[in-house]
């Protein structure tokens, strides 16, 4: 999500709209993985409308329980209010129709839930009890929404998914930074190989910094899991896999991809 210590909002700055268009999407996306963690039928409906590819959502509806993605989601929704305080018209900005549809996507997302129900709602979750989804969001508005988003840029195009140096991974346009240096040098060089596929023999340069290094289950697979908490720490749905069998090391995109595979 954009930094709040940034520039302010610019309505005719492109990469600005961009940011916002991400920002507005995935703080509806995370109420879309809520109501649909517990009613699957709502959630086939949606995905392939909010999801470029709809598998994203399986590791993401796997991985969290329905009390930590309502957490998640209003922590989203605080800071997407907070970065977003309001769009103030320039003097020199040659129309407002442009904002003003800024404007009207930012109550949009801020009112699409009834932050009056949160605590009912919270505590229907904790103790397994149905949720009367339609009193706590607006999701007749998801198609409103989401045609509002269209309607703006997208700035991915600029900013292709994939590894950043030194030690960070860009996915769906968001920069994640902090893995440390092995386990990147491994996503590195696997992301850039044919098939995102290498044997551990041709890891050892480019990964351990030297020809004759030993690679092993022991160190490949310690650098694969620290990979793999790096991205499901940010929810990055790839995973890096080793296999005995075949003596290789795999990244790609998980389901519920494990780590070793025989």
């Amino acid at each position: 999500m954009r930094n709040h210590i940034q520039e302010p909002f610019d309505p005719e700055n492109s990469e600005h709209q961009g940011e916002l268009r991400d920002d507005a999407a995935g703080v509806i996306k995370e109420f879309i993985l809520l109501r649909g963690r517990l009613d699957k039928d709502f959630l086939e409906k949606q995905r392939k409308t909010w999801w470029k590819d709809p598998q994203d959502t399986i590791p993401e509806i796997a991985a969290r329980s329905p009390i930590t993605i309502l957490e998640d989601a209003m922590d989203l929704l605080s800071r997407f209010e907070l970065i977003y305080p309001g769009f103030e018209r320039s003097s020199s900005s040659p129309s407002s129709r442009g904002l003003d549809q800024f404007t009207q996507l930012r109550k949009q997302v801020i009112r699409f839930v009834n932050r009056d129900k949160l605590p009912v709602v919270r505590e229907q979750l904790r103790a397994n009890e149905s949720v009367d989804w339609e009193t706590f969001g607006d999701w007749d508005q998801l198609p409103v929404i989401r045609a509002a988003l269209d309607r703006l840029p997208h700035p991915k195009g600029l900013k292709p998914d994939g590894p950043i140096s030194p030690d960070g991974f860009r996915y769906d346009g968001e920069a994640y930074l902090g893995c440390t240096a092995t386990p990147w040098l491994l996503i590195s060089f696997l992301w850039n190989a044919r098939n995102r596929n290498a044997s551990w023999g041709d890891l050892a340069l480019p990964v351990w910094r030297h020809a004759q290094a030993s690679v092993d289950e022991s160190n490949l697979g310690s650098a694969a899991r620290e990979a793999n908490r790096f991205f499901n720490l940010h929810r990055i749905p790839f995973a890096v896999t080793i296999s005995r069998k075949t003596r290789t090391a795999t990244l790609k995109r998980r389901d519920s991809a494990d780590l070793l595979s025989d």
